[in-house]
């Protein structure tokens, strides 16, 4: 087993335009000051802190621990380092998944990277269990080596099993609503809600809840080193749910998404936080009261063919104008980045943007309201 005392140079993952929300999120858990990167952090942690990154953090997309760096120049070279590092800590055996990518190396070709990394492992480790994946990265002959510490990767909650058309992820939905300025013990409305990922995040951040249910696991559970009944110590030390009210009222026009979202709440454990509507903009607002903050992931993509945008963008831009006389606070509104400036005059509301980021593969843009 691994002392208490290791450190772990870690790399958090996000999705790329998010380093700075997720660095904040980890200074908030108290991991220390991270080193931003393109795509994610890298900070150094106790066995402790990487535990609590995989369970506490809401932006975090994967997680890796590095266990080396140095330079090769040949294959010859890159084997022998390799041959140096501590895999038994790490994996059960020589099976998992390896994978490499080469950016202006001498070793350019990434397939034979991974076949002598292969070659490697199978000397040093003998089994041919699977175990967590290997990660080699060659920049300018420079190699980072890293073990995965998540698995599967960590929008993957446990609880959305039901999902509508163009899903917003889990994690890029707890970004949304950390840049928003929303925080726990505000109300919120989400009027296109779809499968509730948005309402279902706010309500299980403000009733202090883990990101994972309790069926998801971690590939740091696999390592040779895992201290299981220190984990389970850990886990069990986590503070208990808070009294958390109705947090988030979702709405959307289609009937089927609204059941979905009731499902998904219903397995993250926020059924009593969440209040869910059929309706479009218009009629589910009659049903809403004043809220804090108007936080949504409005339809661009696969999700315009069935919705007029500008008449969306309309309304919407009603409903917010009306809240904001009943003590509206702000908005948050992600949509496609081609055509964000259009449809925020079609709303008639004064928006800036937030954060630009990918989701799946389209990009888009958070618009925050400014000054009536």
């Amino acid at each position: 087993m691994t002392s208490s005392a290791t450190r772990y140079l870690t790399f958090v993952g996000v999705t790329p335009g998010l380093e700075g929300a997720l660095a904040a999120e980890l200074e908030a858990l108290e991991l220390g000051a991270p080193k931003r990167l393109e795509g994610g952090v890298e900070l150094r942690v106790p066995r402790e802190g990487l535990w609590r990154v995989a369970r506490w953090s809401r932006l975090a997309e994967s997680l890796r621990v590095r266990v080396g760096r140095f330079e090769a120049k040949s294959f010859a070279e890159l084997e022998d380092r390799l041959g140096r590092l501590p895999w038994a800590a790490y994996l059960p055996g020589a099976g998992g998944e390896v994978r490499a990518t080469c950016r202006k190396s001498r070793l350019y070709h990434s397939d034979a990277v991974v076949e002598r990394a292969r070659r490697v492992l199978q000397g040093r480790l003998g089994s041919s269990a699977p175990g967590p994946a290997v990660h080699l990265r060659l920049d300018h002959d420079e190699v980072t080596v890293s073990v995965d510490a998540a698995g599967e990767r960590l929008h993957k909650r446990g609880w959305r099993q039901d999902v509508g058309a163009a899903p917003l992820r889990e994690t890029l939905a707890a970004a949304c609503l950390r840049l928003s300025g929303w925080a726990p013990g505000q109300t919120l409305w989400d009027p296109f809600c779809g499968s509730g990922t948005l309402v279902v995040e706010a309500a299980a951040m403000a009733a202090g809840l883990p990101a994972p249910t309790a069926e998801r696991g971690f590939a740091f559970e696999l390592w040779p080193t895992h201290d299981a009944a220190t984990y389970a110590a850990f886990v069990g030390a986590e503070p208990p749910p808070r009294p958390a009210g109705l947090v988030a009222t979702g709405s959307d026009l289609n009937p089927a998404e609204i059941e979905a979202a009731r499902r998904n709440a219903e397995r993250a454990g926020v059924t009593a936080h969440v209040s869910l509507l059929a309706g479009d903009v218009a009629e589910a607002g009659k049903q809403v009261g004043p809220v804090d903050f108007i936080v949504s992931n409005l339809p661009y993509g696969e999700r315009t063919r069935a919705v007029d945008l500008q008449d969306a963008w309309r309304r919407l831009g009603q409903a917010v104008k009306t809240r904001q006389g009943q003590g509206l606070r702000g908005a948050a509104l992600l949509t496609g980045a081609d055509t964000a400036e259009r449809l925020a005059r079609s709303a008639g509301l004064t928006l800036r943007p937030l954060a630009r980021f990918s989701n799946r593969g389209l990009p888009v843009v958070l618009l925050g309201l400014g000054r009536p």
